[in-house]
């Protein structure tokens, strides 16, 4: 079972033309686009019981996805058409805002974290992935500046070459990347 957690306005259709605010418009016939977030009642009921344990009452919930596009996003860019790519330790989130409004949402479940897993294949553990992602990481690196030779330390006794190196980043890197373009609708007709 779900629970409407953020519905936004897209636009109204009046009589047959579109409006963002049909307020004093007269018309015989209205229509409402609109998008709406859903999440399970259960994981919305936990929130809300875990706020009201701590003795803290929710004026309103935002989506982070949501709240970060209206920090880092301007006026211009949501009224021209934009699409904010958020990448995330176990997402990824795209916002897409064309008009000046949000016209889709979505989550792609991977992120740092995958980079970070695919290095402990290598194998090393798991700080040590994370610290020589954090380090040494990039999502591309120019076939000219890859040096052969190079090896990144892993340990004191172990390292890893800097081409197996970056092959594995920029794997998942272009993945997720992918993933994240193919969320992009192409048409908001």
């Amino acid at each position: 079972e779900m629970q409407l957690l953020y519905p936004t306005t897209q636009e109204f259709k009046v009589d047959n033309q579109y409006q963002v605010d049909p307020v004093g418009i007269q018309c015989h016939r209205i229509e409402g686009n609109f998008l709406n977030m859903l999440c399970r009642k259960s994981n919305y009921r936990s929130l809300n019981s875990c706020f009201e344990r701590a003795g803290l009452q929710i004026a309103e919930m935002y989506l982070a996805p949501v709240a970060l596009a209206n920090s880092v996003l301007s006026d211009t860019e949501k009224r021209t058409g934009c699409a904010l790519i958020d990448f995330g330790a176990g997402t990824t989130t795209v916002v897409v805002y064309y008009k000046s409004i949000l016209r889709h949402l979505s989550v792609v479940p991977l992120g740092g974290e995958n980079i970070t897993h695919d290095l402990e294949s290598f194998p090393m553990e798991r700080e040590e992935a994370e610290r020589l992602k954090l380090k040494y990481g990039s999502a591309f690196t120019d076939n000219d500046h890859i040096d052969s030779e190079l090896s990144y330390p892993i340990n004191s006794t172990r390292s890893i070459e800097s081409p197996r190196f970056i092959e594995i980043v920029e794997a998942r890197t272009q993945e997720i990347v992918n993933n994240a373009i193919n969320q992009i609708p192409v048409d908001f007709s």
